[in-house]
């Protein structure tokens, strides 16, 4: 008789393309099997530890009275996503520290959430982060449990990706936690991005208190995406994201890079940011399913072509599979054996650089539509978004940004679109390394001004 599959069993099959990222060894290959339908029904230990990794999380810090001010605020966060946990964890570390700040509540999961656990359980700090667990085992209920006699003040979150604990923080943070004030961080230049469904509730945009965006062109874009939101709460602070621009002496970023990624001064290198397919769902039949997989094929024939038409220059192709690509091995393990002798590819993956290293490392970043390709620009690098036809990053573009909002991007110095392989080419052939990496005047602007000392000036004395 064949065994029946618990409702546990069939979650993770369900969810599978979001919890195999956050696996490995022999944990991996269990979710493989179950999103592949094996008849082998994994025990229950092994459905457990696998939906523990992933389940959502609430923790909780609570200080000392002699190290808080009087009304000092208690602050509830959402961070999901591999760029969310870069926006936050410079605010929680400043948090910690700030007598303004009583408490700070965290709801996380994902690659995020992750990333936080194994910091709070190396903690050697003596007021540590805390889980905190409800009855129910809802995590609302447990965010509320954490909220239940001294509500909490602030509720501060970024955009991110649909099935982050983030959009329900938009919806619940006055009604269900308490918070007298919400703010969101848009620390990236895709605006609301593909999630216009947050903000069509007249009453909820209302209950929003401040947008805080990283520069003028992250502000015009979410004003035009948002023509009835009240102009003057949208607030440009700076992110965090570009604090990281200034975190090690600009002038030493690049080489230094270049030196951990084997890369000479001769080289040509062009980083590539893959992306999760699944996440491009929301858009539709018109988006093409496995639009990740079929862009970065489709460039890396590209990068071929380049390099075989110009042989007396030399080329190095960085590939950085997105943290939570299920399909990452596939693009891993490529094969490079056939690759032109002036084309190598580096495999510039977090164990080898952090984004921050690959972003100052290379020469020219392409995405289809990741932060990166903005902040390239900042470190005077070239940067082009992906926007290929037929189901590809063509479409997504038009549906995040919309036309008008593209043609300024386009103006922005070192941002361009491709919107074909051809299109593509033509924009790489004639690029030469300059002698020297230069900061542009823009990024110039961010040196020694601290985002995360704005944002929480506003977040903690509204």
């Amino acid at each position: 008789m064949k065994e029946q599959k618990s409702e546990k069993i069939e979650f993770i099959g369900e969810h599978g393309s979001e919890i195999l990222p956050l696996t490995e060894g022999d944990e991996r290959e269990v979710v493989k099997g179950i999103i592949e339908n094996e008849e082998n029904i994994p025990n229950e230990k092994e459905v457990e530890d696998i939906l523990e990794k992933f389940e959502t999380k609430v923790f909780l810090l609570e200080k000392l009275e002699e190290e808080i001010e009087e009304n000092a605020k208690k602050v509830l966060l959402t961070i999901s996503d591999p760029l969310a946990i870069r926006t936050m964890k410079p605010l929680i570390d400043k948090l910690r520290s700030d007598p303004r700040c009583r408490a700070i509540g965290i709801i996380t999961d994902n690659v995020a959430g992750k990333e936080l656990e194994a910091s709070f359980q190396d903690d050697e700090a003596s007021i540590k982060f805390e889980a905190i667990r409800g009855e129910e085992g809802s995590v609302f209920l447990d965010a509320l449990k954490a909220a239940d006699e001294e509500p909490f003040d602030v509720a501060l979150s970024t955009m991110e990706s649909s099935n982050s604990p983030s959009g329900s923080l938009l919806y619940n943070a006055k009604s269900a936690f308490g918070a007298e004030k919400l703010f969101l961080i848009f620390d990236n230049w895709n605006g609301i991005g593909g999630r216009p469904d947050l903000f069509n509730n007249k009453a909820q945009m209302e209950s929003i208190d401040g947008m805080l965006c990283g520069d003028n062109l992250a502000k015009n874009i979410l004003s035009q995406q948002l023509p009835d939101f009240p102009q003057e709460k949208i607030v440009v602070t700076g992110t965090p994201i570009l604090d990281e621009l200034e975190k090690e002496k600009l002038a030493e970023c690049p080489q230094k890079a270049r030196e951990k990624l084997g890369l000479d001064d001769n080289e040509i290198a062009v980083l590539y940011l893959g992306d999760v397919s699944a996440d491009y769902e929301k858009f539709g039949e018109e988006v093409d399913e496995r639009i990740n997989e079929k862009t970065f094929n489709q460039t890396f024939e590209a990068i071929i072509d380049l390099a075989e038409a110009q042989p007396e220059k030399r080329f190095a192709l960085m590939v950085r599979p997105h943290p939570r690509d299920p399909n990452k091995e596939n693009i891993l393990n490529l094969s490079t054996e056939s690759l032109p002798e002036n084309l190598k590819v580096i495999f510039a993956t977090n164990d080898l650089v952090s984004i921050n290293e690959a972003g100052w490392g290379c020469d020219i970043t392409l995405s289809i539509i990741s932060t990166e390709n903005f902040i390239a620009s900042l470190r005077g690098k070239k940067s082009i978004f992906l926007g290929y036809q037929n189901g590809l990053g063509g479409e997504v573009l038009k549906k995040v940004f919309g036309e008008e909002v593209l043609r300024a991007i386009e103006l922005e110095k070192d941002i361009s679109i491709a919107s074909s392989l051809e299109d593509l080419g033509e924009q790489l052939k004639d690029y030469n390394r300059p002698k020297e990496d230069k900061i542009t005047e823009q990024s110039e602007g961010v040196i020694g001004k601290s985002s995360t000392e704005r944002i929480l000036n506003i977040v903690l004395e509204s």
